[in-house]
């Protein structure tokens, strides 16, 4: 499993993610779109495939292997769900 987290600093939801995926104990790569061009260009690639067009970029932005969740709440469900299925 791979897994990318974009985040910015000051960003709350990525704190929470970043918390998330720890507590899964599922390793992680953080890539900030503030400080690296080509993660900023990803986000805003992400975005223009996944969502409606006019949407502005925000983060965080988790990709899991060819999976793209928005948000804290969207990985939260998920990672919540990965859960029940391994524990059945």
């Amino acid at each position: 499993m791979t897994i990318t987290l974009y985040t910015q600093p000051g960003c709350g939801g990525c704190i929470f993610a970043a918390k998330d995926l720890t507590k899964a104990g599922v390793p992680f790569t953080e890539r900030n779109v503030r400080a690296d061009p080509d993660a900023a260009d990803m986000v805003h690639r992400l975005y223009q495939e996944h969502r409606d067009p006019g949407v502005v970029p925000e983060t965080p932005v988790i990709v899991i292997d060819d999976e793209v969740f928005f948000g804290a709440v969207e990985l939260h469900a998920y990672l919540r769900e990965l859960g029940r299925e391994s524990a059945a």
